[in-house]
């Protein structure tokens, strides 16, 4: 058999005290409880709402920035097959520009070199005229090239050059085409008219 608790009347007493303020303390102790939990709810809801209003509004942000990743990707890949299309077109321009820098390379030499031989041919025909102005060989004995073409031309056309005691050329001259191992011819030798002129001058 089980034992049986025996309390004082005392303790009853007591006992029965402690239960009858707790019945009378529970019901607040209750209804704050609910108002705090409720609160405590509705702060959870409207976070709630809170944070689904903002998720969507990331979402629809994504969203665009795909679309446009999306756009951008296809600008690309357009591009790429453009430049891949033009990409012959683009090495035909480049050879040309090329083979222009060639060209202009080469006509710059062209150029130099005509400069060259202009300069040239202007200081001979300086000579030239001076000496057909006044018949001195004496400032061009030291060309013996020009020299023989100048006794030659003038022997050609018939002209009276400068001569010595003996009819011969400016003996400066004459000594100059000596040295070369050329023949000097005297100017009442020649023989030429006006008929031969250019094919004289031509033959030059």
């Amino acid at each position: 058999m089980s034992k049986v608790t025996q309390f004082s009347a005392s303790e009853l007493s007591s006992y029965r005290s402690s239960m009858s303020e707790l019945t009378e303390v529970l019901p607040g102790v209750t209804e704050n409880t609910v108002q705090k939990l409720q609160q405590i709810q509705a702060t959870l809801n409207d976070n709630q709402a809170k944070r689904a209003n903002e998720l969507k509004e990331k979402q629809a942000k994504l969203q665009i920035l795909e679309e446009q990743l999306s756009a951008a990707k296809n600008n690309m890949i357009t591009l790429q097959k453009n430049l891949t299309s033009h990409e012959p077109y683009l090495n035909e321009l480049n050879r040309q520009k090329d083979d222009v820098n060639n060209k202009i390379s080469h006509m710059n030499t062209t150029r130099d070199s005509l400069s060259n031989e202009i300069d040239s041919m202007s200081k001979e025909c300086a000579k030239l005229e001076k000496v057909l102005q006044n018949g001195d060989f004496a400032s061009t004995a030291s060309d013996t090239e020009s020299n023989a073409k100048i006794v030659q031309l003038y022997r050609q056309l018939g002209l009276q050059i400068k001569t010595d005691s003996n009819g011969n050329p400016d003996k400066v001259l004459a000594q100059s085409i000596a040295d070369n191992e050329l023949s000097v011819i005297k100017a009442s030798e020649d023989g030429w008219n006006a008929d031969n002129v250019n094919s004289a001058w031509n033959a030059l």
